[in-house]
């Protein structure tokens, strides 16, 4: 498949009104008038960017497919377009594949870190439950030792 040859009469299809397939008379060697059939055959058939609208006739127009590819700008551009998403899409599918491979790997972690966050919690609780007593038991000597001073000082001296 000679691209090159493709997307030149790709374009002589898509600038013709009523483009008639060319016949054997018309090249000037026979290698070149098969090469022509061939790749009418493969554009017609494999790649489906022509039809013929009428089975016996030798017009030949392009398809919605055709028209398309031509919009992209020929067959080159759109072989060009169409490796590149390929590229693209490869490049996608690998880093999907180390995602799911890291998140395969690591897929303890949060479970583990679930774990810690409920242990620091429970920490947290505990220790600030116990300042909260000290603090109780500290207030309770403040009011202790205000009520010996308050005594000491209506207390007379004697």
């Amino acid at each position: 498949m000679d691209n090159s040859k493709i997307d030149t009469l790709l374009l002589e299809v898509s600038n013709e009104k009523n483009y008639q397939m060319k016949m054997e008379d018309e090249f000037d060697n026979y290698k070149d008038y098969i090469d022509y059939k061939n790749n009418l055959i493969l554009m017609l058939d494999d790649i489906k960017v022509l039809k013929k609208p009428h089975s016996n006739s030798l017009e030949i127009v392009l398809t919605s497919f055709g028209l398309e590819v031509i919009e992209k700008g020929g067959w080159l551009k759109y072989q060009e377009d169409r490796k590149e998403k390929e590229k693209l899409n490869a490049e996608k599918e690998n880093y999907d594949f180390l995602s799911k491979r890291w998140i395969y790997k690591n897929r303890l972690l949060p479970y583990f870190l679930s774990v810690a966050a409920l242990t620091v919690s429970i920490l947290t609780l505990y220790f600030n439950a116990q300042k909260q007593e000290k603090i109780e038991t500290l207030k309770k000597e403040i009011e202790k030792i205000k009520t010996e001073i308050h005594t000491k000082k209506t207390k007379p001296n004697g």
